[in-house]
C-alpha cells in the first residue's frame, strides 16, 4: 500500500514515498534518506515499517535525483549541493503532512534516519519538538557548526553509532 505523495513545503511542493500498513492506520514515522537519495533501499525500509504497522513517509530531499551505490562522487555532489534550508523545509513539511494524515493514529511521530539521514533526523527533531516524539538515528549526528539549539529537543532517542569513527567520534556521540 505505497504511493508517491506531494505535500506543502514553505510555499512550494515536495514529494515523498508513503506506505500505509495493511490495517490502514498506525503510528507515523518519517524515514530520512542516506546520501544516495530516495532509492530502493529507503523505499524498502519504509515498506518494512508499513508491514510492521506504521504509516511511513520518506521525503525526497533530492527532488528526484538518486545516486547508485557505486556512484560515490555523485552521492557526495548531491549531498553537498542540497540546500540545507530546503531540506529543512521539506522535512518540516513532511512532518506536518504525516502528523495530520488521516491514517496516523498518534499525536506525535517518530523519525528514523540513516547516515546523512541520521544527522538530519536530529535536526528535524530539534526543530520540530511539537510533533517529533521519538528519534532513531542510524549513524550520523550534527556536531560542531552543524549543531542545532538542543534546548527544545524533547524526543526520546535511541541512537546507533559506530564505535570506531573519525568523522562521528564516539565521544561526540555520547556528548
Amino acid at each position: 500500500m505505497s504511493e508517491t505523495v506531494e505535500f506543502r513545503s514553505n510555499g512550494s511542493a515536495a514529494s515523498g514515498y508513503l506506505v500505509k500498513p495493511r490495517s490502514g492506520s498506525g503510528p507515523g514515522v518519517l524515514v530520512i534518506q542516506e546520501w544516495w537519495g530516495l532509492d530502493s533501499g529507503i523505499k524498502s525500509m519504509a515498506d518494512r515499517l508499513g508491514a510492521a504497522g506504521f504509516v511511513a513517509l520518506a521525503p525526497d530531499l533530492y527532488h528526484g535525483e538518486v545516486a547508485g551505490h557505486n556512484e560515490m562522487d555523485k552521492a557526495a555532489r548531491l549531498m553537498q549541493s542540497m540546500p540545507a534550508e530546503r531540506a529543512g523545509r521539506d522535512m518540516s513539511g513532511a512532518v506536518d503532512y504525516l502528523s495530520s494524515h488521516s491514517a496516523v493514529t498518534t499525536k506525535g511521530i517518530g523519525v528514523v534516519g540513516f547516515c546523512m539521514g541520521g544527522m538530519l533526523s536530529f535536526l528535524i527533531a530539534a526543530n520540530r519538538p511539537d510533533k517529533v516524539k521519538a528519534l532513531v538515528p542510524f549513524y550520523g549526528f550534527p556536531h560542531g557548526a552543524m549543531e542545532p539549539d538542543w534546548s527544545a529537543l524533547s524526543a526520546s532517542i535511541r541512537g546507533h553509532m559506530a564505535e570506531h569513527d573519525d568523522y562521528f567520534p564516539p565521544a561526540a556521540a555520547r556528548a
